[in-house]
């Protein structure tokens, strides 16, 4: 995946949408890998609460642009 000390956008999940690469807009993205689960609770951009973040490293296949997919684990 690259350096590891890397800047890499930040792409949010609130839920099930497929996230979007920040620069080309594309859905078409490497396998997930040493994702990062954190517990703690808040409120997400939309307004929902939720109770923990997974950060998920990835990359985009079609112009390469590596990037962090925060997908929000939503209360119930």
């Amino acid at each position: 995946m690259g350096s590891k000390t890397a800047d890499r956008m930040i792409a949010d999940e609130e839920q099930f949408p497929p996230t979007n690469c920040p620069v080309c807009r594309s859905q078409n993205r490497t396998a997930y890998n040493s994702v990062q689960h954190i517990d703690g609770q808040g409120i997400t951009p939309r307004g929902s609460v939720y109770t923990a973040v997974e950060l998920r490293p990835t990359k985009c296949t079609d112009c390469g642009q590596a990037r962090i997919d925060r997908r929000y684990i939503l209360a119930r």
